[in-house]
């Protein structure tokens, strides 16, 4: 029988004719029906339009084709014709919803699929399809709803097919009614792989276990869908694992997290610092592939500044009246009246921000006088806000052996030695400046500030608590309670602290809190406040690189894409040298189907920070889609040399190598996994599928077997050695495998 037109194919009839025919079949075990020509169609509706404008089945077709072909933004006002004729279209309705969706406008969408489950409450599609559409808007609870109800609708179909007899009945009823409402679905699938982003997105995957569906048959459709396995059928992905929430854009979004500005000790500057790869929140890639990066932000963590002793002690070791006096003979003062001198002339140059005149005084009065506090104390000091803080940390010390009863000198010490990193030292000093003076609100913040930094956060609450208790108003103190809780995930706690902090906060306090309350809105699914937030964030401070980026990561999980990639390219304008930004348009990219540019973002972020596992992974994701297998292979195996025991990375890698028929290479890979995770169903499932390539049919049973010990209800598994018993001649036992998958399903459907 040859492929014609419209021709129904077997197995080996399809499989014999190459890969362009075989990928888009569903299962091996199922039949096919090649497309026709979508572009023929389009050319004889259009004569017919031309002939007849009122010819409303022409113009159906046409816009049926249209779609089909994937050119959605013609087929919309062709719909929008139909509907003009007849506003209560169903179907019209349904694909003008499916068009919105695919150009990205899912309101429009949500809109007309409303519209047909109002006309028609039955209508299982457009109750997945608004499903699918509230997943990826984050409305997961409304989302649940229409696929419970759609599950349901499913499942009175499948009951109606309870009785029917034959395995090829079987086979040919269910594919034939479950198309109705899956087929429109997959191609969305299949281009947004595991897309759920971090808080997103996809319907297979977004979904909780226990309401993934129940239909084996949709299981396998939905790898199919998923693209799990293409002409060669290796799937890498575990349709049962839980995908990690991105921040995340890496939320690259893995949650976006917030902006890290620090106003410790000398004022407010920033400092932005990168996320390592899949937070949530940025955003899942691939099942495998990293999300994008979220710029760690909870954004301007706040600490106190140190205290200079001049103000506090001057009174104590006052200087004579007229010791300034250049007229004053050095010979006629004592030591101390001459350190007394150069330690008042330091303080002036330190009022006038001259630290390093500062630093050569007090040196002079030391040089006079080595027991002079004040100077040990302010040098140390001067020499902090110089950021030389080793030196700063030594003359606190010494200061300290001249008076270890003095707070404010361990508090300085503190907060020097936070600012080299050795945050438990400085949590000691904090402490001890606290056991001198128990009622400073500074003292109890910083050292909260320092807990923060060990990431002990339960402490650091409650020293951010104690802080407001001295004094509510004490605007650090809020907000960096507000970050602890975020980085708790108590994001309710921590919106009111941001809320409260903002009607404190004055100057850059407002913009960077504004930041990190949208982030908090952000985690919360709450996308249109996060919004107003970072609009307004970014109205006080139009040159802050990460809350364009940080925007752009709300618009990406509201399918907004062109919105996310502008404010991308903004990012990247004002931090050109920013590996996360790039990360994130490149995946921004990659949702849109532009893989090409995805890559060049990836090279780029690549380039600036080689070592990114997640970038090379997420490239390697793109090469994938070009079809560049050894490209891909090459940035997996970069990707492991960093991280050499990455189950997920092998099984990528073994899945490319079986793509370009390297089929020893992908079984090695999956040896690998295998000895990491030995009950890895992807290796062990994609490993019988390369050794039946290589016609290892036994070995490819034994991996089918395994699979099957530890799912029985694995239809896919019983279909795969099925085949592989069909390959060496044992057909009773390659029937039962096939029928037991058809059982699965039936049964299945009906739970």
């Amino acid at each position: 029988m040859s492929l014609g037109e419209g021709s129904l194919c077997r197995r080996q009839q399809f499989i014999d004719a190459g890969d362009e025919v075989a990928k888009s079949f569903p299962n091996r075990t199922y039949y096919y029906r090649k497309d026709r020509d979508m572009d023929a169609i389009i050319q004889a509706a259009s004569r017919k339009l031309a002939d007849d404008g009122g010819d409303l089945e022409a113009l159906r077709r046409r816009a049926t084709a249209l779609m089909k072909r994937g050119d959605y933004a013609a087929a919309i006002p062709d719909f929008t014709t139909l509907l003009g004729w007849r506003a209560d279209d169903v179907e019209s309705l349904y694909h003008r919803g499916v068009c919105y969706d695919k150009q990205g406008c899912t309101q429009a969408a949500l809109d007309d699929f409303s519209e047909v489950l109002r006309l028609s409450p039955e209508h299982v599609a457009a109750a997945y399809a608004r499903g699918v559409c509230l997943n990826r808007r984050g409305s997961f609870a409304a989302a649940l709803e229409d696929y419970q109800l759609a599950l349901s609708k499913d499942g009175a179909l499948v009951q109606s097919r309870q009785n029917v007899g034959t395995l090829s009945g079987v086979v040919g009823n269910a594919q034939e009614d479950l198309d109705q409402y899956t087929k429109s679905l997959e191609k969305e699938l299949s281009e947004t792989a595991n897309d759920v982003k971090i808080q997103d997105r996809n319907i297979w995957v977004a979904l909780p276990q226990s309401q993934q569906p129940k239909s084996r048959y949709l299981k396998m459709r939905q790898r199919q869908a998923l693209g799990l396995h293409g002409s060669d059928e290796n799937s890498d992905v575990n349709l049962k694992s839980k995908s990690p929430r991105s921040t995340a854009l890496i939320d690259t979004r893995t949650n976006c997290d917030h902006i890290m500005v620090d106003m410790k000790h000398s004022g407010a500057h920033s400092t932005v610092n990168q996320a390592n790869a899949l937070r949530h929140s940025g955003r899942k890639l691939d099942s495998w592939a990293e999300g994008p990066i979220a710029v760690e932000n909870p954004g301007c963590e706040v600490s106190g500044e140190a205290r200079e002793m001049s103000q506090d002690l001057r009174g104590q070791t006052s200087v004579g009246a007229n010791s300034n006096s250049p007229s004053k003979l050095k010979s006629s003062r004592s030591p101390r009246e001459e350190a007394d001198f150069y330690h008042a002339r330091g303080f002036t140059h330190r009022r006038n921000l001259n630290f390093q005149a500062a630093i050569e005084d007090y040196t002079r009065a030391l040089e006079c006088d080595s027991a002079h506090f004040k100077a040990w104390f302010n040098r140390g000091f001067s020499y902090d806000k110089l950021g030389e803080t080793q030196l700063a940390i030594k003359d606190y010390t010494s200061a300290l052996k001249l008076d270890p009863t003095n707070a404010f000198a361990y508090y300085n010490r503190g907060i020097s030695l936070d600012k080299q990193g050795e945050f438990q030292k400085a949590v000691e000093d904090f402490t001890a400046a606290l056991e001198l003076s128990p009622h400073s609100a500074d003292f109890y913040h910083n050292r909260g500030f320092s807990h923060r930094k060990l990431e002990q956060f339960e402490q650091a609450v409650k020293d951010y608590t104690q802080a407001l208790r001295l004094q509510p108003d004490h605007f650090k103190a809020l907000y960096n309670r507000g970050f602890c809780f975020d980085k708790m995930e108590r994001y309710e706690e921590a919106l009111a602290d941001y809320t409260k902090a903002l009607g404190l906060a004055g100057g850059s306090g407002v913009p960077t809190t504004l930041h990190n309350r949208g982030s908090v809105y952000e985690k919360l699914e709450r996308y249109e406040e996060a919004l107003e937030d970072f609009d307004e964030a970014l109205r006080l401070d139009p040159s802050n690189a990460s809350s364009y980026n940080s925007r752009a990561l709300v618009y990406d999980k509201l399918s907004r894409y062109k919105d996310a990639l502008e404010d991308f390219n903004t990012a990247i304008h004002l931090g050109k040298d920013n590996a996360v930004f790039y990360h994130n348009r490149g995946f921004c990219h990659r949702c849109m189907g532009q893989y090409r540019d995805a890559v060049s973002d990836y090279t780029t972020a690549l380039s600036l920070n080689p070592n990114n596992s997640a970038a090379l992974n997420n490239r390697g994701f793109a090469y994938r889609k070009l079809g560049m297998f050894s490209e891909a292979i090459q940035d997996y195996s970069a990707s492991l040399r960093i991280k050499p025991n990455c189950v997920k990375t092998l099984n990528n890698r073994g899945y490319s190598h079986a793509k370009i028929a390297q089929f020893s290479e992908a079984i090695s890979d999956y040896d690998a996994v295998l000895q990491i995770d030995p009950n890895n169903p992807h290796a062990l499932h994609n490993r019988g599928i390369s050794y039946d390539k290589l016609k290892q049919y036994h070995c490819a049973v034994d991996d089918f077997s395994s699979v099957i010990a530890k799912d029985p209800n694995n239809a896919t598994a019983y279909v795969n050695r099925g085949a592989a018993y069909d390959s060496i001649g044992a057909f009773s036992k390659a029937m039962e495998d096939y029928t037991k998958a058809l059982d699965i399903d039936v049964q299945q459907q009906v739970q």
